[in-house]
């Protein structure tokens, strides 16, 4: 994930305006369409949305990176204001978009509160087997039946965040090993 480091929001999603003028927007992924070249983000915040505009001008590591947003993903952005080719008078900002040269993913809320209470229900189930202690003292080979639930159910979270049709189906996002390591450590406690 990335930080805000040298990121200063200038505008808010439904107050961006100023055609030709820089700016920095933040807030959460509300839809994306990806046509292949082009890519539309609905950047979200409590004034409204502003959409961001990705094609095969923009820089590749950047595109990139919008094509690997979702749902609910917390983005900062930095790029151009211009006039839409298609107008949508339904919202404020109807009129213009964020031609992106700076993408930052802050957050993958979504994905993370999706494992974590997941995997946290699973540790739960074990623990339920025997309420005076820890589920790190108990004898894991006791109960064979448990264990292999437990395999499974796990086996079903992983595929969930790495699987390209699950993650599609379910709006969760790929997460990496160091991703997965942390976010067991939080359900555990």
């Amino acid at each position: 994930m990335d930080t805000m480091k040298g990121l200063k929001r200038t505008n808010y999603c439904g107050e961006t305006e100023g055609i030709g003028k820089t700016v920095v927007v933040g807030g959460y992924v509300q839809k994306i369409r990806d046509m292949g070249t082009l890519i539309f983000i609905d950047l979200r915040d409590r004034t409204g949305v502003v959409q961001l505009a990705f094609d095969e001008t923009t820089e590749r590591s950047v595109f990139e990176k919008a094509a690997s947003c979702h749902s609910e993903y917390v983005l900062m952005a930095k790029g151009v204001v211009r006039e839409r080719e298609s107008k949508n008078d339904t919202i404020k900002t109807g009129n213009i978009e964020i031609f992106v040269d700076d993408l930052r993913i802050l957050a993958k809320a979504q994905t993370y509160a999706f494992t974590v209470l997941g995997v946290s229900q699973l540790f739960h189930a074990i623990g339920m087997r025997d309420t005076g202690r820890s589920i790190f003292g108990m004898k894991w080979g006791e109960n064979k039946l448990m264990l292999v639930a437990m395999v499974i159910g796990l086996a079903l979270q992983i595929a969930v965040t790495r699987v390209p049709f699950l993650i599609h189906a379910f709006g969760t996002a790929w997460l990496s090993v160091e991703e997965w390591i942390l976010l067991i450590g939080l359900a555990a406690f």
